[in-house]
């Protein structure tokens, strides 16, 4: 039977322009400057495009994990998501920028499918939920930083 379950962040307000944040987000070469989950992203961005991710996954498996996901939404400047399609648990990762008067509102989640997504949801929800906030947080101090 096909699971799901999702993972959002909580949404942060940030104090620059969605598209500068949009620029910090497909600034793949520098993504490790900002993002404490991933020593490392490659791709071209472009549609049905390849994104390998190399994950700091040291709050729930200790190690850092290769994961290859394909771009399957790119809406500059206010959405880009990739999916992992492999194995018993799939996955869809959303990052979305809402523009509002003084800067932006980020919020990110993971969908997980699969016959496995409830049993993994319930061991390592928790864990992605708080390392998602972790991401945003840093993601509006960098930017906020760049402002200016």
């Amino acid at each position: 039977m096909e699971q799901i379950r999702i993972v959002r962040s909580d949404p942060v307000a940030i104090a620059a322009s969605r598209e500068a944040v949009w620029a910090i987000l497909t600034d793949l070469p520098n993504y490790h400057l900002w993002n404490p989950l991933s020593a490392r992203i490659e791709s071209t961005l472009e549609p049905g495009a390849k994104v390998r991710l190399w994950v700091n996954n040291a709050g729930i498996t200790g190690k850092v994990e290769i994961f290859e996901h394909r771009l399957v939404e790119k809406q500059p400047p206010r959405h880009i998501a990739w999916a992992y399609e492999e194995g018993e648990v799939r996955t869809r990762r959303d990052q979305y920028l809402e523009a509002v008067p003084d800067g932006c509102i980020y919020t990110t989640s993971d969908t997980f499918f699969g016959p496995l997504a409830d049993p993994m949801m319930d061991q390592m929800g928790e864990a992605i939920y708080q390392s998602f906030n972790a991401l945003a947080r840093s993601l509006k101090q960098y930017a906020e930083s760049r402002v200016g």
